[in-house]
């Protein structure tokens, strides 16, 4: 039972790999350079400001699969910056 346990936590953590940048850019759009990493550590710094407080501990194993995201997007993001 603890394996399973296991594997699930870990397919959970491996389906939401960089899910701050995704959600930064549908929420905000596209042209702000690193995004999702500087929405994960806002959340972690304000846990209360979240829009579900209880899950905030998953941005930091989201945080380095949202750097490599946002450092793949980052040359579009900055082609349409304000």
């Amino acid at each position: 039972m603890h394996i399973l346990r296991t594997i699930s936590f870990l397919l959970l953590i491996s389906f939401a790999t960089g899910c701050a940048s995704i959600g930064a850019r549908e929420r905000d759009g596209a042209g702000r350079p690193y995004a999702g990493v500087r929405d994960a550590a806002y959340y972690l710094a304000r846990p209360s400001e979240a829009d579900q407080p209880g899950l905030v501990f998953m941005n930091i194993f989201d945080m380095p699969f949202s750097a490599v995201v946002d450092t793949l997007l980052l040359p579009y993001d900055l082609s349409v910056a304000k």
